[in-house]
């Protein structure tokens, strides 16, 4: 081979190494241009209105958003997944819901080793977690006082069933404490069954949702603090002939939740702002890519839906809040 042809192939190799360099490099800072929100799923109205609120603070940075959940409820390795697949390719940061306050924990500490910061939505780690990671989540506490003091309005004495406890969810497991702790202020209200749903249901005879109002034929209200829950309770309401009405206080909105609530089959829906944890919960992220700005805690309060003002136009963009962040 000629020099002239050596010297002619080097420089083809350079250039070809060049630009795999350059693609590579592109695909890098795409990469690192890039916010991920890692929700339990990718369908419930719940994380929709999150992923809208995530959007509309990357849109405003000029940042894309990557958004993906398990297609399951409880798939939680499917989101542990997914969390270290973002944390290896180094974005910029990530919003998480935990789908369990403990099955989390390593994959969030791999993320901190990496570098890439995390913060978390509408529920935390467990306590024992020893891990330093700023949240931004519902206020749990007003949420179950809230519940407790509408259940008290509707019925001034008689027994009360709490329907979708999990206990895998520390937001759950708060919103549940404050109810007990303010229905137990009130002593002609009892609380006389808890059913679980989740990661840690109860199996057995106690585990079918269809036998608890056989036996506690008592029963005059019940607060569902979750989507599983709300759907348990509703489905052994609705329909439901003779007897005194039930009172169903729900939390956690979704969908197809308002027409009951507009026909009064359901008394009152305590809506998460998943809009706003998702917003607040990025727009830190990205203050903290661009300028360091420290991670925090937030705590966003709910909006209690009621018949009278679920139609109304700031209620329903708070509970449909896409409105052209969808994308």
């Amino acid at each position: 081979m000629s020099y002239r042809r050596i010297l002619i192939t080097l420089s083809q190799v350079s250039l070809l190494s060049f630009g795999l360099a350059q693609v590579c490099g592109c695909a890098s800072a795409l990469r690192q241009r890039q916010l991920a929100l890692i929700t339990p799923t990718a369908t419930s109205e719940l994380w929709k209105g999150m992923h809208a609120g995530a959007y509309r603070a990357a849109q405003q940075h000029g940042v894309r958003l990557y958004w993906n959940g398990a297609t399951e409820t409880g798939d939680v390795e499917r989101q542990i997944q997914i969390l270290e697949q973002k944390s290896a390719q180094h974005v910029l940061g990530i919003v998480l819901v935990p789908a369990h306050a403990s099955a989390l924990i390593s994959a969030v500490a791999q993320a901190q080793r990496a570098r890439v910061p995390v913060v978390l939505a509408e529920t935390r780690l467990a306590a024992s977690s020893g891990l330093n990671v700023a949240a931004v989540v519902n206020d749990e506490k007003a949420t179950g006082e809230l519940a407790a003091k509408l259940i008290a309005q509707q019925i001034s004495s008689g027994d009360i069933a709490v329907v979708g406890v999990d206990a895998s969810n520390s937001g759950n497991r708060d919103r549940v404490e404050a109810f007990e702790q303010a229905i137990a202020r009130v002593p002609q209200l009892h609380i006389v069954e808890k059913f679980y749903t989740g990661q840690n249901a109860f199996t057995g005879p106690e585990s079918d949702p269809a036998l608890l109002l056989t036996r506690h034929p008592g029963i005059r209200a019940i607060f569902a603090p979750s989507l599983e829950g709300t759907h348990i309770a509703y489905g052994l309401l609705h329909g439901r002939q003779g007897g005194e009405r039930v009172r169903l206080v729900i939390c956690e909105q979704d969908a197809d939740q308002f027409e009951p609530l507009r026909r009064g089959e359901i008394d009152a829906v305590i809506a998460i702002n998943v809009f706003q944890i998702g917003y607040h919960a990025a727009q830190q992220l990205l203050a903290h890519a661009e300028d360091g700005a420290p991670l925090h805690d937030e705590v966003i309060q709910p909006i209690l839906v009621t018949s009278s003002n679920v139609l109304d136009p700031a209620v329903q963009k708070l509970l449909r809040p896409y409105a052209g962040y969808d994308k």
